[in-house]
């Protein structure tokens, strides 16, 4: 939708865990695809992606999730769960569109590959590198610097301040 301006049908849900999600509901919503709801598993929170979304005159239902989807040779449907449940389906909303966004995860296959032990970051919801467990050389001495998207770093400033660093 964002790219090309194109949709693939015309009522859709999504199903996100971050705010790329909101990007790709408003990118639905300014090519003419109704969204009917934004599917939310954190708690309600203020950020740029959801004050945007809400003054587009979206809903989005915080602590919720998706728990199937609807349809045999067609999306129909997006069955969603509260997050505080035992994760049965609830409400089926109508639609013909399922978006999905897990999120964003670090390449961190090489440093884990390696030896380095990962961390869980909160604030980014993803496993990163951790700085003080790097992978060790024979002697015990650390090899790996991970920088960049690497590093787990998610803006575009962290990840040229993290390859300045690691460059330095």
């Amino acid at each position: 939708a964002a790219l090309w301006g194109g949709a693939g049908g015309t009522r859709a849900v999504v199903v996100t865990s971050n705010d790329a999600g909101y990007d790709a509901a408003l990118a639905l919503n300014a090519v003419g695809t109704h969204v009917a709801a934004i599917l939310d598993p954190r708690e309600a929170h203020q950020s740029a992606a959801v004050v945007a979304v809400e003054a587009a005159g979206l809903k989005i239902k915080f602590g919720s999730g998706g728990a199937g989807v609807t349809g045999s040779r067609k999306v129909t449907g997006v069955l969603a769960t509260s997050m505080g449940s035992s994760g049965k389906a609830g409400d089926r909303i109508a639609c013909d569109v399922a978006a999905m966004s897990g999120g964003f995860s670090p390449f961190v296959q090489l440093w884990s590959h390696c030896g380095g032990k990962l961390r869980w970051n909160d604030t980014a919801h993803h496993f990163a590198p951790a700085p003080d467990k790097p992978p060790t050389d024979g002697a015990g001495a650390g090899f790996v610097i991970p920088a960049g998207d690497a590093s787990g770093a998610t803006t575009l400033a962290e990840v040229i301040g993290s390859a300045r660093a690691a460059g330095a």
